[in-house]
């Protein structure tokens, strides 16, 4: 199974909490079209296959239409699903490169989907502003059920995954006018149908403003952006196993962000947001048997770009990094594909990739996708 990180549309940059600013409103013509090609519905709505592009790494496709600034995106079989602004859900197809459903109802229970995760049976959503959790069929897309309400204890899910046996759903903080609703937590639930096992939340934790989740083949790994620790937990019971810090410069700040497990490394992305110290951007390489720090790549190595999201295609590391200005530099969307094996990177950017703010990526053996929030499209390689 292969997933992408996440980032969330909807919230905006504050002190130890960054985020991607609001998306561009779309056009009143695109609104048009979509409303009368979706109507609302889950039907199929197959676009033009684009036309495939020769790059140094593959062949690079760029789908359009039926998107909309797109937030998270998952690989799920020989399909993306990819998350969209408008509350739905956008299947890409590789067989044509195109949108072919598009699930846009109230009975699906999209409100601000932040992640998805697909175990190879089901697809789960998770809801940040709904306080649910969608899931799917994963092989006709049909809805399973949505799961909310006091039994489940859901507050704002951001970030799902699962051990083969159990789905793990991350909460952060809810506030709302009368003050703090809903605590940083992890609730955890049978994958086999959903049913609810365990809530975990406590200082003792370390929980603080979690945005991310991973799984070693052992134990489980949460970010907290908030706290700048990496919390482990043993898989089997959810037992506290440690709160790691994560590693501090000299210099400038920390922010554990996404997370990726090669099989051998966890890697987080490190973005410690607009500080200045641009060379402090960097996806941190731990060793999951000590919990300590094992390397780096850093813009010292040619790592570009704000970073944002990162996934493993089962031989290489990708990396997505944002565009943004310092002072006199100005460094591009990009992407980056990294070597666990030698830690060698090459980072791709411009014609034909086609990156407008790619805030997710998710691979496969053989592909990479990443969602461009700004252009509402999705560029999808298939490696050579």
């Amino acid at each position: 199974m292969w997933i992408s990180g996440r980032y969330s549309l909807l919230k905006v940059p504050m002190a130890r909490k960054w985020r991607l600013e609001k998306s561009l409103k779309s056009s009143a013509l695109l609104a048009a079209v979509l409303a009368l090609a979706i109507a609302g519905s889950s039907a199929a709505t197959e676009s033009k296959a684009p036309l495939g592009k020769t790059s140094p790494l593959g062949t690079v496709h760029n789908v359009k239409g039926n998107l909309k600034h797109p937030s998270t995106i998952a690989a799920v079989g020989t399909t993306a699903w990819v998350a969209n602004a408008d509350n739905s859900v956008s299947i890409i197809d590789s067989g044509c490169w195109c949108v072919t459903k598009r699930l846009k109802a109230k009975r699906f229970g999209f409100k601000s989907p932040e992640a998805i995760y697909a175990d190879g049976t089901h697809v789960w959503v998770a809801n940040a502003q709904g306080n649910s959790v969608s899931e799917f069929s994963q092989s006709d897309a049909s809805l399973v059920q949505v799961l909310k309400g006091p039994t489940y204890g859901f507050t704002s899910p951001m970030a799902l995954t699962s051990d083969g046996t159990h789905l793990w759903v991350v909460n952060e903080d809810v506030y709302t006018a009368s003050g703090l609703v809903g605590k940083d937590s992890l609730v955890e639930l049978n994958l086999s149908d959903g049913s609810f096992v365990q809530k975990i939340k406590g200082k003792q934790y370390g929980l603080n403003t979690p945005v991310a989740i991973a799984f070693d083949g052992t134990n489980l790994w949460v970010s907290n952006e908030g706290g700048d620790t990496l919390t482990e937990l043993a898989s089997s019971d959810g037992s506290l196993v440690a709160v790691r810090p994560f590693w501090h410069r000299s210099l400038g700040d920390t922010q554990p962000g996404a997370m990726a497990f090669d099989g051998h490394y966890l890697w987080v992305v490190n973005a410690p947001g607009f500080t200045g110290w641009t060379s402090l951007n960097s996806v941190e390489a731990i060793n999951p048997s000590t919990g300590k720090r094992y390397g780096e790549v850093n813009q010292a190595n040619n790592l570009s770009g704000w970073p944002v999201s990162v996934a493993f295609d089962g031989t290489n590391l990708w990396y997505s990094g944002l565009r943004y200005r310092v002072s006199f530099f100005d460094y591009p969307n990009t992407l980056t594909k990294i070597d666990p094996s030698t830690w060698s990177n090459t980072t791709y950017k411009g014609s034909p990739y086609g990156l407008h703010k790619p805030v997710a990526i998710a691979a496969a053996p053989g592909l990479v996708w990443a969602a461009n929030q700004q252009s509402s499209t999705v560029t999808a390689i298939e490696l050579s």
